[in-house]
């Protein structure tokens, strides 16, 4: 019997090098990697000749808005950004409305957006001050992990106390999931935000009331109650800290860290040119930052890239005052050609980008080798790249219901 797909002639990308092969796939999976004359027969038969073939990239961080929010985004029109973007997997975090704070609002959720999703996607729980006793039922009921915040976002997310954050600590370490948490602390942004607000609506003042110190100290806290509870904690969208997160690694914390294009790309000079359509939460930093950041991508102290895809419509991000305007941007569609960008300016290899898109995502949250992998037995999941083609981002082009970006024109 023939299989159902074979890729032939295409350079496969792994964390480990690059090698041509065929690949054939039969009900989803992948069952033979070799050349192509060792390939079985196929009904459909696809030349990747010039292209490179990359794991299935895995978003782990995205808000699609849906329920609650669906003029912002949906499910529908958020899942084909990420199918048009490389995406094949993504991680929808949970402060959609209602929260997603308990088991049965999980499984209502789920399925809500099962049948409209083009792309694989799980779910996370969210951390809230009394919800300690819901965690395991959300894992039994299949959360990819859970979210926690340092700071007020997007849903109206209140920061839970210091106590109840190592208490729900020590309960994700038994119940083995991962935590994803916004760094943040609230207490040091809200104390600026409020005196800039009184002498200036620039958006530069942004970046200057959420300075790099308000993400540090959250770094710090969330080392020390990890390294006492024992639990995994995944910090989400680092902009800045690296030195803190290599230190509490070595100490042997279980701390991951993602960064997203737009820490790697934008500056705060670009807060100036961009205004409140580059507002995002962290803002973006200093140059000399920028730098540290790259660095530490390379050199493994930050382990995965995800988009922070965080919608909002043209009239939330355009208000004649920073403080107005919403936090966050679209960015699941142009994660993967942004960082594709960055490997042929020589600012990071392509096996490096495997590693933090495809692989390590996968291994943090438990599903690799199934997924974040090109391997016999894993999921047919695909990233095709041609590495020679030239493209300008257009934001009009884009599949998202809001089509503001601060990469139109990239």
């Amino acid at each position: 019997m023939p299989v159902d797909l074979l890729l032939n002639n295409g350079t496969i990308v792994t964390p480990r090098g690059e090698f041509r092969a065929s690949v054939a796939v039969d009900e989803g999976k992948i069952v033979a990697i070799g050349s192509a004359s060792s390939m079985p027969q196929a009904e459909k038969v696809l030349d990747l000749s010039g292209l490179h073939v990359l794991p299935g990239f895995v978003d782990a961080h995205v808000h699609m808005r849906e329920p609650g929010m669906t003029y912002k985004e949906d499910f529908l029109s958020g899942t084909s950004a990420a199918a048009a973007g490389g995406v094949t997997t993504i991680f929808e975090m949970p402060n959609t409305l209602p929260l997603v704070t308990n088991e049965r609002t999980l499984l209502e959720k789920a399925s809500l957006l099962k049948d409209k999703a083009h792309v694989d996607f799980c779910l996370y729980g969210l951390i809230i001050e009394d919800n300690i006793g819901e965690l395991a039922g959300m894992a039994r009921a299949g959360a990819i992990g859970f979210k926690l915040l340092l700071a007020e976002v997007t849903g109206g997310v209140p920061r839970p106390s210091n106590g109840l954050i190592f208490e729900s600590f020590k309960e994700l370490a038994k119940i083995g999931l991962p935590v994803s948490v916004h760094a943040e602390d609230k207490n040091i942004t809200e104390y600026y935000a409020e005196k800039l607000k009184a002498v200036t609506k620039e958006p530069i003042a942004h970046c200057w009331a959420r300075p790099p110190i308000a993400e540090e100290e959250g770094i710090q806290l969330l080392a020390l109650f990890a390294a006492q509870a024992g639990n995994k904690v995944h910090l989400v969208h680092t902009s800045c800290g690296t030195d803190l997160i290599k230190a509490a690694k070595a100490t042997g914390a279980r701390i991951t860290a993602e960064t997203c294009p737009q820490y790697l790309v934008f500056n705060e000079e670009d807060m100036r040119v961009k205004g409140s359509v580059l507002k995002i939460n962290p803002p973006v930093r200093t140059k000399a930052l920028v730098q540290k950041l790259i660095q530490a991508v390379n050199d493994g102290t930050i382990d995965t890239i995800g988009s922070d895809h965080a919608p909002h419509s043209i009239e939330e991000k355009t208000k004649e005052s920073i403080w107005e305007a919403s936090s966050g941007c679209i960015g699941v569609e142009t994660l993967v050609p942004v960082m594709l960008t960055l490997v042929n300016r020589g600012l990071i290899k392509l096996s490096r980008l495997v590693e933090m898109g495809a692989e390590n995502p996968a291994r943090i949250f438990g599903l690799y080798p199934r997924k974040g992998a090109i391997m016999v037995g894993s999921d047919a999941d695909f990233t095709i790249a041609d590495m020679k083609m030239e493209k300008t981002i257009k934001a009009e082009e884009l599949h998202s219901k809001q089509k503001i970006t601060p990469f139109d024109g990239f």
